[in-house]
């Protein structure tokens, strides 16, 4: 009775043992991260943008599908008789346009990009940065040169900029004269500025119906 009774507690031991070891998952059972690009961790598309918080928000979003890979694309590219030459991409989601990006230069001293952020057919941010380059310092047989550069954002809602700002840095081919851009705090400007981006924009935003005649823009 007493080896009855002995047997049974040890049985009884083993399955409370056997229970617990399957309560502990196992390296392989243990839920993955969740991918901070998926679309289930990241935030979903704003219907309408009310505040600058929106359009930041929405401006992350269109970022991170240009950067996984997740829009459409179309682009072509142009010159104007040798005086200004540039491309232009279009970003799509489902034929729906979400981003234009203008990059030209004009002769040999000038370039400049522009980036329109889109939400229900127009914009509402855009970003600017243009270079100018020239000779500064350096010997005769090795110039050097200086890159002034000037960063502009415009925050625009309903058809409005409300919020401009910019700032402007000098970059060398003398690294130890070149000032750190993320150091330079933006300063607001006058908003009057935004219009002629607007208005390319909107030159922009048509040319994509005729791609095959634009000449020059």
């Amino acid at each position: 009775m007493k080896k009855l009774v002995l047997l049974c507690m040890v049985l009884l031991l083993f399955s409370c043992k056997e229970g617990e070891k399957n309560t502990v998952p196992q390296s392989d059972e243990i839920p993955k991260t969740t991918n901070p690009t998926s679309d289930s961790s990241v935030p979903k598309s704003l219907k309408t943008l009310h505040t600058i918080n929106d359009i930041k928000q929405e401006y992350a979003l269109i970022n991170q599908a240009v950067l996984d890979n997740r829009l459409d694309t179309l682009s072509y590219t142009y010159d104007c008789d040798g005086e200004k030459a540039g491309k232009v991409k279009y970003f799509f989601k489902e034929d729906t346009l979400r981003l234009i990006e203008h990059t030209y230069n004009e002769y040999s001293h000038f370039s400049a990009e522009e980036r329109y952020y889109v939400k229900n057919d127009e914009p509402f941010f855009i970003f600017n940065k243009s270079v100018t380059w020239s000779f500064s310092g350096g010997t005769a047989e090795k110039p050097g040169t200086r890159d002034d550069i000037k960063e502009q954002r415009f925050y625009i809602l309903e058809k409005e900029a409300v919020n401009c700002l910019e700032k402007k840095y000098q970059v060398f081919s003398e690294d130890s004269l070149t000032q750190n851009a993320d150091q330079i705090a933006n300063t607001e400007i006058n908003c009057e500025g935004a219009q002629a981006f607007l208005k390319s924009f909107s030159e922009l935003r048509d040319a994509k119906e005729n791609i095959d005649t634009v000449m020059c823009l």
